[in-house]
Parts: C-alpha cells; sequence; structure tokens
C-alpha cells in the first residue's frame, strides 16, 4: 500500500470532509441549544444602530440570509461536477430536510401571526422550536395557543417548545 501525501490525501477527500464539516456543525447546533421549556428574555442582535425594523425583523432578516447562504452551499454541493455520486445525495437529503424545516417555520410564523403574540419570531430546528414575542407577559391562554399551533404546524412536542419574550 502507498503512503499518500496529506496536501493528496485532503485533495481526493474534500467533498467527504466537507459533508462531514457540515454535519458536525448541525450535530454541533443541535447539541448546544437549550432545553428549557420555560418562558426566558432574550435581547436580539440588530443589524444597525439607525435600523428602522424592530430587533424581530432584524433577527428574522439575518436568519433568512443564513438560510438563504445555506441552501446556496447545498445547492452547488450538489450541482458540483468535483462531487462524487454519494456525497451529492447526502447533500440532497439534506438540502430536502432543510427546506421542509423552512417551510414549517414559515407556516408556523404566519399562523402566529394572527394571534396575540404577533409580531413574533419562529425558529424551528429538529426536535425543537423557539417562539420571541415583543409581548412583555405571556399567559397561560398564550402558551397554550402556541403549544398547539407548534403541534399542528411541526409535530414539535410540547417538551420541545420555548416561549420567550424579547426586550
Amino acid at each position: 500500500m502507498k503512503l499518500q501525501s496529506l496536501p493528496t490525501f485532503l485533495v481526493r477527500r474534500k467533498n467527504w470532509l466537507l459533508m462531514a464539516a457540515l454535519a458536525l456543525s448541525l450535530t454541533a447546533a443541535l447539541l448546544l441549544r437549550p432545553s428549557s421549556p420555560q418562558a426566558q428574555r432574550v435581547t436580539l442582535p440588530m443589524t444597525s444602530a439607525e435600523s428602522s425594523a424592530s430587533p424581530l425583523e432584524a433577527f428574522r432578516i439575518s436568519r433568512d440570509s443564513a438560510y438563504q447562504r445555506d441552501m446556496t452551499a447545498l445547492e452547488t454541493l450538489i450541482s458540483s461536477e468535483n462531487t462524487d455520486r454519494a456525497a451529492r445525495q447526502s447533500a440532497a437529503e439534506e438540502l430536502q430536510a432543510y427546506v421542509a424545516l423552512h417551510q414549517a417555520q414559515l407556516a408556523l410564523e404566519g399562523a402566529l401571526l394572527t394571534s396575540e403574540l404577533a409580531p413574533c419570531c419562529a425558529v424551528v430546528t429538529d426536535g425543537s422550536v423557539t417562539i420571541v414575542t415583543e409581548k412583555q407577559e405571556i399567559t397561560e391562554q398564550d402558551t397554550a395557543l402556541v403549544l398547539t399551533l407548534v403541534q399542528v404546524h411541526t409535530g414539535v412536542p410540547a417538551s420541545g417548545v420555548r416561549i420567550m419574550t424579547a426586550q
């Protein structure tokens, strides 16, 4: 068996290494998320001190641009001629799951817009949902409504739901 140099090894396995890095970052994101279903207060980052958008709108814009970047990266991996068939298949499956989560998130936010929690923002990941609202106090009725809407639109049980108030 002939030993390969490290650069040759990396070049030949570039696609697999990229997929492994993507899988590792997604796993880390899932493992590092808080799991408490209690209401919490958060401060959302602003994109600019002079922005006319609310903190929730600024967060939504940031989240949506990150979604677009991730989609573009997966689509590039799928369409690349240098990517082997298994890596393309894996990226296509990842893209399909990512789109399904995004659609569930949009459906949930649409349903929440008609509730008394609006304005609000939903973040849906595999197995958990975080709802951030500008409302100062969350009532039991608000909580029941959110839990019902989350279950209907995402299938996530109450134990995977967090409701936070933004300041």
